[in-house]
């Protein structure tokens, strides 16, 4: 069982994306609110699993970014989708870190399908996987599988020996998602210590560190040498 919120200023579309819900997963429970207050009344009296959330609620200043926090703040693991239907409060989401960010009108089909990959997510995420969304769909990667993960621009490549997997997210978020056997060694790079072989001798102020059985090096910073060390021994 799910207990899911729909955070919606908005009767018709309220309605109509419980329906979407209700249509989609057979173990959800679903709650509704019209407004800021409404909606942490729901997060006070119940356990909460998903906010399907309007960014703009209320008529007024509050946003759904501010719903969001103050829910997140009473509930341990809790995920969003965020719903709106001005591009502009995108960028405004992103202190957040949504599962799925989508405009309005809401297209029923793909909303269905973005559910059951978060129920997906929510049953075979453990400890020994790292699962990530790309356009195409949810892909689970084993963390043993994983040499190192590199930001570039605004797309993160998750580099294994057979596969390189592009998404979009940061650094400090994908650190969250992973164990103690993963070190960041670079602003851009975080690298899988069970798989490093060797660290060389500097190169352009940065250290280069080689993996077992696999031709690519990543770099360490100076700054992070002595804490890579340290971890690595």
């Amino acid at each position: 069982m799910v207990n899911i919120l729909i955070v919606e200023d908005e009767i018709d579309t309220q309605s109509y994306i419980k329906h979407i819900v209700e249509s989609s997963l057979n173990n959800a429970v679903v709650y509704t609110a019209f407004n800021h207050q409404e909606a942490l009344e729901v997060s006070d009296k119940n356990h909460l699993d998903l906010v399907l959330l309007d960014m703009e609620l209320d008529g007024t200043d509050i946003l759904g970014l501010d719903v969001y926090k103050s829910i997140e703040s009473r509930h341990k693991n809790i995920d969003t989708i965020v719903i709106t239907g001005h591009s502009d409060y995108l960028r405004q989401a992103t202190g957040i870190e949504p599962f799925y960010y989508m405009m309005k009108p809401i297209n029923e089909v793909f909303l269905k399908r973005k559910l059951k990959e978060w129920v997906y997510v929510k049953e075979n995420v453990d400890n020994e996987t790292l699962i990530i969304k790309q356009s195409t769909g949810i892909k689970v990667i084993p963390l043993k599988n994983i040499y190192y993960i590199e930001k570039i621009g605004r797309k993160v490549h998750v580099v294994t020996k057979s596969k390189v997997y592009e998404y979009s997210s940061s650094i400090r978020a994908i650190m969250k998602d992973l164990d103690d056997r993963f070190y960041q060694s670079h602003q851009s790079f975080i690298v899988n210590t069970n798989k490093v072989n060797t660290v060389d001798k500097d190169y352009e102020r940065a250290r280069l560190i080689s993996f077992f059985d696999f031709e690519k090096t990543v770099p360490l910073s100076r700054y992070k040498y002595e804490g890579f060390i340290d971890m690595f021994k």
